[in-house]
């Protein structure tokens, strides 16, 4: 299905996509972890039951809310926050953005218990975080993106030991990173 006469991503959809396959991972921890949580492990779905539920989410060929996560909503999305549609190249800072409104705008149906928290000047403040916890569900999750550049055409190597050790962090999901026509997860 085009996207605003695009059929295909290719030269610009990179960090879109990267940024799907990140969201997909973490909605699989979320909805997993759910899942055990309220059934007290009494039910567990099989990794293919989990990919199942999560991967239509992303489809490009379904409507608004039955996908909320396709590349339409995305791109429809960026053209209200970022004045970038589709053909543009969205970087770590602007892709943070969308997705979090994206999440916010259709996603609210299906998991709203998953949260995006963007803080974009590099600084985590608890407060925020705290503040989707005040009914203290516990089923509650929150996907934290910190945009930030790690350097001017490659990774600064001064900051290594802080991405090893952000990495090896039980609750990281990844990184996202890339450049004009490139990306990475």
């Amino acid at each position: 299905m085009p996207v605003d006469g695009w059929i295909s991503d290719t030269g610009w959809g990179c960090m879109i996509r990267v940024a799907q396959m990140m969201l997909c991972n973490t909605l699989i921890r979320h909805i997993g972890q759910q899942i055990s949580f309220n059934c007290q492990k009494k039910y567990q779905l099989t990794s293919g039951e989990l990919m199942k539920t999560v991967l239509p989410l992303f489809l490009d060929d379904y409507k608004k809310q039955e996908a909320p996560f396709s590349i339409h909503n995305i791109i429809e999305i960026g053209k209200k926050l970022t004045q970038k549609g589709a053909g543009e190249w969205y970087g770590a800072h602007s892709i943070s953005q969308v997705i979090r409104e994206v999440n916010e705008t259709y996603n609210c149906q299906y998991y709203k218990s998953f949260k995006i928290l963007t803080f974009n000047e590099g600084v985590v403040y608890k407060d925020e975080i705290n503040t989707l916890f005040v009914d203290k569900d516990k089923s509650t999750g929150v996907l934290v993106l910190l945009p930030v550049r790690l350097g001017l055409k490659k990774i600064d190597h001064a900051y290594f030991p802080q991405i090893k050790q952000a990495l090896m962090n039980r609750l990281s999901v990844g990184i996202l990173g890339g450049k004009n026509i490139y990306a990475l997860y």
